[in-house]
């Protein structure tokens, strides 16, 4: 494997983890009935991690993931639950998660997994994540609705002030599905008083100081002062440093250390050659202001000649022992024998998509990302 593929992250840094999907009739928010060929599909998989990581703990816990249930790719089921867990004994991040299960409390009405429900059976609820408001102690989550004909796929916001119930979602979106400016792979941070929603977007990209041009993988800021109100365009983020490695499905996140912000996300590497292009690894930028990125050459996973494929990455930095904490979800190559999988079994079997762990110390990680920069 040459050093621009070699990845941070080994194949035995790699752990599955257990994050059990709701009963079936739970995604049901009104009477209606799932097709035959849903109903046989249904089973243990998950997908699109979004990773909270609470000093302390809130409501008991330190550590908070919103995932979508998506066995064999049956979109009706990409609902977004919630899961909370807690270090081992080791102090390593959670491998267990434990779904919610909540009383309602006045306009607290989601109490059960998932917290958004479908209302047919061509319903799609996805993209969820999280933010914790250090301010207001409240959990905050996003998550995207389409139906067909699928002409956009508004954002919207719910919220919880003890994790296990949630406000319904509202009517009216926080994003409109404009996918000019970004809608796509939303990720919500809050940066002083403002509240951001990185996304992907259709729109004018910068990639390099040399390549500027027109790609879907772009990434747009919306912002506002209130998560009540509708967020407006704020500006495209330059991404700098090794170019055609776009973002998708990504997530940003703040280090509480150095205040730097960091986009990671997976991405399939144009500057290889055609044939190992597309399995999609995971890359991590960095930047001083939330909106000119540097990309570093290596990925922090790749595909270890199997053609496993990430999909969206998640991360937070535990500042007490200065350790990444990355969650991430496969696409395909996981097998579904829980004993072919590195470092022990997961307590769910899972279909070919999991949702998988993996940490370090950051600092060095950063160290030897810098080390290795690349240009093409």
């Amino acid at each position: 494997m040459s050093k621009l593929l070699e990845p941070i992250f080994k194949k035995e840094e790699l752990h599955y983890c257990s994050v059990p999907v709701p009963d079936i009739n739970a995604h049901k928010g009104a009477d209606f009935n799932f097709t035959i060929e849903q109903i046989n599909g249904y089973g243990q998989g998950q997908t699109h991690p979004s990773i909270v990581y609470v000093e302390g703990g809130w409501n008991g816990h330190e550590y908070w993931m919103a995932a979508t249930p998506y066995a064999n790719a049956i979109a009706v089921f990409e609902n977004p639950c919630i899961y909370y867990g807690d270090a081992d004994e080791n102090g390593n991040p959670p491998r267990v998660f434990h779904p919610i299960n909540g009383t309602a409390n006045g306009e607290y009405t989601m109490v059960n997994n998932p917290v958004v429900k479908v209302t047919s059976n061509k319903d799609i609820n996805s993209d969820p994540d999280l933010l914790f408001d250090e301010t207001t102690r409240t959990m905050y989550l996003i998550s995207r609705w389409n139906t067909e004909p699928y002409e956009k796929v508004p954002t919207y916001v719910q919220k919880s002030v003890d994790g296990q119930s949630w406000t319904p979602r509202p009517t009216t979106p926080i994003l409109d599905g404009d996918t000019t400016f970004g809608s796509a792979q939303p990720s919500l941070v809050k940066v002083g008083d403002e509240y951001r929603i990185y996304a992907s977007s259709g729109g004018y990209q910068y990639r390099d100081d040399s390549v500027q041009g027109q790609g879907y993988n772009a990434m747009g800021i919306t912002a506002g002062s209130s998560l009540d109100a509708p967020f407006t365009f704020k500006k495209y983020c330059y991404f700098g440093g090794k170019r055609n490695i776009d973002p998708y499905h990504s997530d940003v996140f703040i280090d509480p250390k150095t205040g730097k912000f960091y986009a990671i996300y997976c991405a399939s590497n144009y500057n290889l050659e055609a044939e190992i292009q597309t399995p999609r690894r995971v890359y991590l930028a960095e930047s001083e202001d939330g909106e000119n990125f540097h990309v570093f050459a290596r990925p922090l996973l790749s595909d270890y000649g199997t053609g496993m494929a990430y999909y969206r990455p998640t991360a937070c930095v535990r500042n007490s022992d200065r350790t990444l904490i990355v969650y991430w979800s496969t696409v395909a190559g996981i097998s579904k024998d829980p004993a072919d999988y590195p470092n022990g079994e997961s307590d769910v079997p899972v279909d070919n998509r999991a949702i998988g762990l993996s940490y370090g110390n950051f600092d060095a990680i950063l160290s030897v990302l810098k080390q290795d920069v690349v240009r093409i």
